[in-house]
Order: C-alpha cells, then sequence, then structure tokens
C-alpha cells in the first residue's frame, strides 16, 4: 500500500484537510493517523528516490476505481496470510502451477471490475491456461500496455519478482522501524472493533454502517487496521481454487484508521438493494431491548444514562444498541454541553413501514 501511494504522489495530509473541509472533523481527531501515514510514506520516499520510475511502473494502479496493477499481478497475495513471510510467498507464487497461476490472474482481473458481461459470466474452473488468461483480457477494458504487463508477468514471474521484491522489501522495513508510531493506533482498532462485534456479526455492522450485504464466507473474516491507507475500506477476497478443487479461505477485511475513527457511515454512498436492507432494519426492530429504546425515544428524546438506567442496561450495551439504530437512521444524535441525545426520526420509521407495506401488500 506504502509503495500504490508512493506511485499515485498521494499526500496524506493535504488529504486530511480535505477531509475536514467536507465532513468537518477536528483537527485532533485526524492528525495522528494521517501523521503516521505522512511519516511512513516519507521514509519510503527517502529510500527508492532513485527507484520512482520503478515504483511507478509496477504500482500505478491501471484504473482510478481499481486497485489492480503490475505489482498486485506479480505478488499475487497468497491466501491474504500477512503472517507469512515475504519469501514463502515468493516461493509459492514462483512454484504455482499454471492451472492456478491462470486462475489467480482472471480473478484478480474479474475482482477489479475490468471484465464485460461474458467474461463474468464464465465458470472461473474455465480459466485453465495462458490462451484463458489471454481470451479473459480480450473481454476486459484495459489497455494494450496494462494487458501486455500482465500477460509478461504471467510468463515471466521470476524476472518480475527480482524487480519489485526489493522495492516491497524496502518498504517493509519503514514500517517495522516506525512500529512505535502506528502499534498504539493498531491496538486502539483491535480494542474498538472487539467491543463492535461482542454483540453484532461482521456483516450486520457493515450493513448498518455502510448500507451493503457483504455477503457471508463459512471461513469467516479477518479483519486488520489500515495505518498506510487512512480512509478506505476494501477486501481481500479469501476464495481461492486449484484445479477442480476449491478451497475456501477466510476474507480479509482493511477498513483505515481515519475511517474507523470518523465512522464508517460517513461515506455511506452505496447504493443497496431495498429489500436486503429491509431484511436487516427488521431484525434490527426484532431486538427486543432496540425495540424497548425506540418506545421510549417515542415519547422523548434521552440521553444514554438515562436510557441505561430506564431500561437497566449497561452504558456500553446502550452504546451497541445506538450504534446501530444511528447506523440505519432510525436514530438521529445531537450533543448539548457533554451530553448526547438520542431522538427518533419518524420519516424513517414510517418509512420501513411504507416499504413492508409495498413489499408484502404490493402498495403503497
Amino acid at each position: 500500500m506504502l509503495l500504490e501511494l508512493m506511485a499515485s504522489d498521494q499526500k496524506p495530509l493535504e488529504d486530511k484537510k480535505k477531509i475536514m473541509m467536507q465532513y468537518e472533523f477536528s483537527p485532533e481527531l485526524l492528525d495522528e493517523p494521517f501523521g503516521v501515514s505522512a511519516k511512513l510514506l516519507e521514509g519510503v520516499k527517502n529510500r527508492l528516490r532513485t527507484k520512482m520510475p520503478l515504483v511507478k511502473e509496477y504500482f500505478t494502479h491501471y484504473s482510478e476505481k481499481g486497485s489492480l496493477c503490475k505489482g498486485t499481478v506479480t505478488l499475487l497475495p497468497q491466501c491474504n496470510d500477512y503472517a507469512k513471510p515475504l519469501d514463502q510467498h515468493r516461493e509459492s507464487a514462483l512454484t504455482m502451477s499454471e492451472e492456478r497461476r491462470c486462475y489467480q490472474f482472471c480473478q484478480m482481473i474479474e475482482t477489479d471490475g475490468n471484465m464485460d458481461g461474458d467474461a463474468l459470466s464464465m465458470n472461473r474452473k474455465d480459466y485453465r491456461t495462458l490462451r484463458d488468461l489471454l481470451n479473459c483480457l480480450d473481454k476486459s477494458d484495459y489497455t494494450p500496455e496494462q494487458k501486455w504487463q500482465m500477460q509478461w508477468v504471467f510468463t515471466h514471474p521470476k524476472e518480475a519478482w527480482e524487480e519489485v521484491e526489493p522495492l516491497v522489501r524496502t518498504a517493509m522495513e519503514v514500517i517495522e522501524e516506525n512500529e512505535a508510531l502506528w502499534r498504539p493506533l493498531a491496538e486502539e482498532f483491535c480494542a474498538y472493533y472487539r467491543e463492535k462485534l461482542a454483540e453484532q456479526s461482521f456483516e450486520e455492522y457493515m450493513m448498518s454502517e455502510l448500507g451493503f450485504d457483504i455477503g457471508e464466507n463459512p471461513k469467516g473474516r479477518v479483519l486488520m487496521p489500515g495505518i498506510v491507507e487512512c480512509c478506505a475500506v476494501f477486501f481481500g477476497e479469501g476464495s481461492l481454487q486449484s484445479g477442480q478443487d476449491e478451497e475456501l479461505l477466510p476474507d480479509v477485511c482493511h477498513i483505515g484508521m481515519a475511517l474507523k475513527r470518523m465512522g464508517l457511515a460517513v461515506f455511506r454512498n452505496n447504493p443497496v438493494d431495498n429489500r436486503k436492507r429491509l431484511v436487516y432494519l427488521l431484525k434490527v426492530l426484532a431486538d427486543e431491548s432496540k425495540l424497548e429504546i425506540l418506545t421510549l425515544l417515542k415519547e422523548r428524546r434521552r440521553y444514554g444514562r438515562e436510557l441505561a438506567k430506564e431500561l437497566n442496561l449497561t452504558t456500553a450495551t446502550i452504546s451497541h444498541h445506538m450504534d446501530m439504530l444511528v447506523g440505519f437512521g432510525l436514530v438521529t444524535l445531537n450533543k448539548e454541553m457533554n451530553r448526547i441525545y438520542y431522538e427518533i426520526d419518524e420519516n424513517a420509521i414510517r418509512k420501513i413501514l411504507e416499504q413492508t407495506w409495498e413489499l408484502l401488500l404490493g402498495k403503497k
């Protein structure tokens, strides 16, 4: 990620200013995560100043919306196993069979979103050889130069690794040397999400915060702090295939530290299937404690300790419930002096009832 930021000439402190202007967050909230990101990025730039052309060649994204670049198809992340040493990743990538390698290439292209409908409808088990990869690339929207790069990496994995590995090792060294800077952020992240996910699934959390269904993976998910990319949420797909057998692995989700502090809901611009969203909303309303909270808020607004006392719940439990109710837009909050008051959003409740009526009875 550091190398991708370096290739794109991204400036974390300028990004912080833009976010502060757009969302009116205080500097104190964002200074630390963006400061750490800027420090790490500057460290890598100083070490690789003479290697900048190579960094840009390998780590410039092929498209603005995608995450694929020559470097990612070279490294071919194995099983999202971030604890595995780079030497083992290198060995896995270079000893991989052509069939499995072809599958991983095509999977990355498909995930990047640059394949047309015909290609997306293909069974992944049809991706076996270089010819299949070329067919896949033909159906993509990449430029001829980008297609040639991917083809070259596929046929020259050793040469590509020899060019990209020193860059990656330098970035790793900078991160290790600055552990004292990012370690407190990582610990804050882990403590926060342990509490958040103690009483709800990660799928429910993402739906309430971002408003979309991330689906399920029977192997679960690994949640990681985004120390370098401060304002991003992205997944590493954990489904790999070897020959005819498919091996399911945990997904890996990264959430930027600044975004974690601001709350994921600030970027809730994603369209969501109304039926799926309604299912989640009805699940929220089916929870007795949340329904009791809404019933109390129907009478008048209340603050957290007040709700905790009336319902005989801990303030931490109330906070958990309110996060979901606010995240789904059922409750609004206002800060006055040192208290945060919660108030039911009548229009949101009416909308749920209207959507349920329309879905089940076909009427408004």
